[in-house]
């Protein structure tokens, strides 16, 4: 035996070789697992959104109908405004009021940036009875809430 320590060119390649392994598959797995943290993101700008709106209909005659423009509502006892971004506080996504009325709305919060990867998941739904859904769940929504 000679006194040499150290690696040997085929020790080096067999440890590259199990690292490139071990990437391939933790890498998606990471992926997937920080597109559902950020789907926290969405689901608590939606459930603030409704809030909001609920806030509003208490004091007007119907639920506000958009995010921008005209949404304040006069009453004989003072002005009443819906007080929602139109992105959600991380920015991983744009809020919007597909509907509302008198009786109810429809809230939805899509994908935006990096969160856009989250194939399943892109567009997040809430209606006044707290009704949640996903339109790319593929009619599975319990997989995104």
């Amino acid at each position: 035996m000679s006194g040499r320590a150290g690696f040997t060119l085929i020790e080096l390649l067999i440890a590259i070789v199990i690292i490139g392994i071990l990437a391939v598959i933790a890498y998606p797995t990471y992926q997937a697992s920080a597109q559902r943290s950020r789907r926290a993101d969405g689901m608590a700008a939606l459930v603030n959104l409704a809030l909001d709106q609920e806030r509003f209909r208490s004091n007007c005659p119907r639920y506000a109908t958009t995010l921008t423009g005209a949404r304040t509502c006069n009453t004989g006892t003072g002005t009443y405004r819906l007080g929602a971004n139109a992105t959600s506080d991380e920015g991983y996504y744009n809020l919007s009021i597909q509907s509302a009325d008198a009786t109810g709305f429809e809230l939805r919060a899509t994908a935006t940036g990096i969160q856009t990867g989250d194939s399943d998941c892109r567009t997040l739904i809430l209606d006044q009875d707290n009704n949640k859904s996903a339109l790319d769940a593929g009619g599975n929504p319990s997989q995104c809430w």
